[in-house]
């Protein structure tokens, strides 16, 4: 199941990369042909200038839903930064736009990961801090990445948490108000699973929100990692 897992982000990752490399280039290319026409053609017939005109605005709809379609495949930061810097850029941009006091660490060592599990730990990520943002009506939130060595195998803990409202965790089982967050929880708590990781969620009313993954990776890492980065 995790190496199906494992797979399956692989080829999200892939299918992203021929969307944006192929099909949005495309797309960008036939938007500029079309407001090219458009700029010369200024003594179009009104009825002709409609249709032109509508023409331009669903194909700019078309780029939006493409671009949106690569970003649920393929994270950008990732890709572009790597997990760490990644996901740092993407903490802070989030926080800024949420007004949340934000810190970020990550300590992973000498620890070389999969771009699956790269990618499935940037969604969890995501999908935790869409949740703050909705529902968790807070003013700080916390990521933290940390990588250490077990009897078993070496392992990766992801920790997202806020300081917001909470909830009582036995809504999870299906007595949450929205849908859409109880989704978003169970979402976080099968990716989880399918990597052979560890989902614990911890909260109550008044309390705030932990979410805590925990996913086995096959990788050394160093006995004294190196200190934390931190962002505020």
């Amino acid at each position: 199941m995790r190496k199906l897992a494992l797979v399956q982000e692989e080829e999200r990752r892939l299918v992203g990369l021929d969307l944006h490399d192929g099909l949005t280039q495309i797309l960008l290319s036939a938007n500029m042909h079309l407001n090219t026409l458009a700029a010369l053609s200024t003594e179009l017939p009104p009825p002709a200038r409609r249709q032109l005109t509508m023409g331009q605005e669903r194909l700019r709809e078309a780029i939006n839903e493409a671009r949106w379609v690569v970003a649920e495949l393929r994270p950008t930061e990732v890709e572009d930064h790597g997990l760490v810097d990644g996901l740092q850029l993407y903490v802070t941009r989030v926080a800024q736009q949420a007004g949340w006091s934000a810190e970020f660490s990550a300590t992973l060592g000498d620890i070389d990961l999969a771009p699956g599990i790269e990618s499935a730990v940037f969604r969890i990520v995501q999908e935790a801090l869409a949740n703050a943002r909705k529902y968790a009506q807070t003013v700080r939130i916390q990521v933290c990445l940390d990588a250490r060595v077990t009897q078993d195998a070496p392992e990766l803990t992801v920790t997202i948490r806020d300081w917001g409202r909470g909830f009582d965790p036995h809504l999870l089982a299906g007595g949450l108000d929205d849908e859409s967050q109880h989704l978003g929880l169970v979402g976080m708590r099968e990716r989880a699973q399918l990597l052979g990781g560890v989902f614990k969620l911890i909260t109550a009313p008044g309390q705030g929100t932990s979410v805590e993954v925990t996913i086995p990776v096959a990788a050394q890492v160093q006995s004294t990692p190196p200190a934390p980065v931190s962002v505020a």
